[in-house]
């Protein structure tokens, strides 16, 4: 491959997943491990060895660039994640796109459709042919666009389409994407959004209230968070009455309208757990944690609601990654049945 294009130059458009699912490497799951990224997005200390999905993308992208050098081949890099985000133009400067590259971190949903769209929109400005190489793990579930559209747009532009290939492919990754949430639904993050990680700063806060209103020994034994709605699993031995759960919303409520912000500390593990640092799953923290602290702008709050369970859960967690610091952008908390 040391020529791309031995009769003339062509447009190649790289199109490459950085959505969270590429911290998944399935080769080098540890055992009883379903997913690695809820090790990676709460900064937790990752096996050794273990190299990520998007790592092993990343040198297959620098190595299909090295061979392009000799070529006159021009390049157009288009990273998606939950939208279309990462965007080098069509150029020839291979060193300038490996440095690009280089810097693209894992997180968010998959756009992949959109991110072909914006590629063959881009691809047919040129008056050369067209080529497009795709690296995606997952199923799309962001893009505004769809799979048919993406193939109408390729026939509009005159870039011919494996339809069945395609389609092949999509059925592919749906079948793995419906395996996969089985149990993904269970534990974890979706993503690294804004809205995942309000609804993660809230899992805190219920589990404060669930610990003042039910019970002190309430724990959190998993939770699942998507961008649209939290699942929170917990010990407790019977049904939560309906007069109950008001009383917990009120609680998150109250507590969403008096937080004014998030501090983090570095701290010794053996120190944090002597100390009053709510945590769950301890075993899976290295040995210095990142000691997180919600601020109440009112302390009125902090005063009626001061207990062991409530102050330590409200005040200074034991969670490596992603708080958010902005009240606003917290939405009411409000409990579905499901």
């Amino acid at each position: 491959m040391l020529n791309i294009s031995k009769d003339k130059p062509i447009n190649i458009g790289l199109v490459f997943d950085h959505s969270g699912s590429m911290v998944d490497n399935p080769a080098q799951m540890p055992k009883d491990v379903e997913t690695m990224q809820d090790y990676y997005f709460y900064g937790l200390e990752m096996p050794k060895d273990y190299v990520m999905a998007i790592d092993y993308a990343k040198e297959g992208v620098l190595g299909f660039l090295e061979e392009t050098k000799p070529s006159n081949d021009s390049i157009l890099f288009v990273g998606f994640s939950t939208t279309v985000d990462k965007i080098y133009p069509l150029t020839n400067d291979v060193s300038g796109i490996k440095s690009f590259v280089e810097k693209v971190l894992p997180e968010g949903r998959t756009s992949f459709y959109d991110a072909l769209f914006l590629t063959i929109e881009n691809l047919s400005k040129g008056s050369s042919k067209s080529v497009i190489v795709a690296l995606t793990d997952g199923q799309d579930n962001e893009s505004k666009h769809t799979s048919q559209e993406v193939i109408d747009l390729a026939n509009e532009k005159w870039l011919k389409v494996d339809v069945e290939g395609f389609k092949k492919a999509e059925k592919d990754h749906q079948d793995k994407s419906r395996t996969a949430s089985a149990w993904k639904f269970k534990w974890g993050l979706a993503d690294s959004s804004d809205e995942t990680t309000a609804l993660h700063s809230a899992t805190h806060l219920l589990l404060s209230g669930l610990n003042k209103i039910l019970w002190w020994g309430i724990s959190q034994k998993g939770s699942n968070i998507t961008p649209e709605r939290l699942r929170f699993d917990f010990n407790f031995d019977r049904k939560v009455e309906r007069d109950e759960l008001d009383k917990i919303e009120n609680f998150v409520n109250e507590a969403i309208d008096s937080w004014l912000d998030v501090s983090v500390e570095n701290m010794d593990k053996q120190i944090a757990k002597d100390s009053w640092v709510e945590w769950s799953f301890w075993e899976k923290y290295p040995d210095t944690v990142k000691v997180y602290s919600m601020i109440w702008k009112n302390w009125a709050f902090l005063l009626n609601n001061w207990s062991r369970t409530s102050w330590t859960t409200d005040s200074s967690l034991l969670k490596p990654r992603y708080f958010l610091s902005l009240t606003v952008l917290i939405p009411s908390f409000l409990f579905t049945m499901a």
